[in-house]
């Protein structure tokens, strides 16, 4: 299962490891190229898909 942050925060956590707003910007960004999608709305689209 994939999960896809609406808004990170500092506290945002990720499994169970804390994460900064930063880390997951960059995770997000690094999603958003290789899947060629301009926007998280096609991420959450693209997860709901696979399942």
């Amino acid at each position: 299962m994939y999960a896809v942050p609406d808004r990170p925060t500092v506290d945002s956590t990720l499994g169970e490891r804390n994460i900064s707003r930063r880390t997951a910007e960059v995770h997000v960004d690094h999603i958003l190229r290789k899947l060629k999608f301009a926007s998280r709305a096609q991420i959450a689209a693209w997860v709901v898909e696979k399942g």
